[in-house]
């Protein structure tokens, strides 16, 4: 059995040079699926007053599910991606199975369709 060991780094950036794989998308998170080893959550997103416990636990799952791909080499996809937007990746389908649908960086629940 392999196994694989993944780290979050929570002080290398903040949104503002978070690399992001769309132009002029921001984001609290970011995985290279090429070196998935590790990945990355913004700093100041993860020590924000305005930031939830379970908004920042969301962006966790997420870049966590990203990380799992670039290991797997699979990249399944949420089934109901409307609610996520442009990052509709493998971290959104960890993400949607964990919480069932897409979380806001308050907390809130976007529901996906059954």
């Amino acid at each position: 059995m392999t196994h694989a060991n993944i780290t979050t780094n929570v002080t290398k950036y903040q949104i503002s040079n978070l690399p992001t794989s769309k132009p002029g998308f921001e984001s609290a998170g970011y995985t290279n699926i090429l070196f998935p080893r590790t990945n990355y959550i913004a700093s100041d997103f993860a020590n924000s007053k305005l930031t939830d416990d379970v908004g920042l636990l969301a962006v966790w799952v997420h870049e966590t599910g990203n990380s799992i791909s670039g290991f797997t080499g699979q990249f399944p996809h949420p089934r109901d991606s409307a609610v996520f937007g442009d990052d509709s990746d493998s971290g959104a389908a960890l993400e949607e199975c964990t919480f069932g649908g897409a979380v806001t960086t308050g907390g809130s629940l976007h529901r996906s369709k059954p």
